[in-house]
């Protein structure tokens, strides 16, 4: 099972690519704004977040490109999308307050695919690392495994394998930056 989500994850920026060209909202960014600062910018990412939790596990679809989400977002006032399209919307965000390291981390549970999640992975000007889960930022972390620690002791608990895979928007297209594996038992026993 792990290859095949692994298989997955790395084909979805690829299908989500192809699937964008045809896409209605995928044109330039209607009513752009942009951030004087990051506290600005989230206060109006949590302003527009409204998750549909009917498909809130859902990632099987494809990642919609910043402006569809941003335009759609745009169009009826308000994010109505799952965890993908929260997480796109907040790194359009953050790339419009400068943050241009924003990327989109998502993690699947070997033996639960469907509650697989997304969300925006960036760093602060102090390094920190942040997660944003449907416009909540969590406190920084250190080290890119302090964030696996975190979603292991909360949102995975009862999974003790995971697949992580880490993707960023350039040149107009997804890349997927890197797919991996997490182990509780490697972290404690420090493998």
């Amino acid at each position: 099972m792990n290859f095949l989500i692994k298989i997955w994850l790395k084909q979805r920026t690829s299908l989500s690519n192809f699937l964008n060209r045809f896409d209605s909202f995928n044109k330039p960014e209607q009513n752009s704004l942009f951030f004087s600062n990051y506290d600005e910018a989230i206060i109006h990412l949590q302003e527009k977040i409204k998750s549909n939790y009917k498909y809130r596990y859902d990632i099987g679809d494809r990642l919609r490109t910043p402006n569809s989400v941003w335009n759609q977002t745009h169009q009826t006032g308000l994010l109505r999308d799952d965890c993908d399209g929260a997480a796109i919307l907040a790194m359009n965000i953050l790339y419009k307050a400068g943050y241009k390291n924003a990327r989109l981390l998502t993690l699947v549970p070997i033996k639960g695919f469907w509650e697989g999640h997304t969300v925006c992975l960036f760093n602060d000007l102090d390094n920190k690392l942040h997660i944003i889960d449907y416009g909540t930022v969590s406190p920084g972390f250190n080290t890119f495994i302090e964030i696996l620690q975190y979603f292991s002791r909360t949102r995975y608990v009862e999974y003790d394998h995971f697949v992580y895979s880490i993707d960023i928007f350039e040149n107009k297209k997804w890349n997927n930056h890197r797919t991996d594996n997490f182990s509780k038992l490697a972290i404690i026993m420090d493998i």
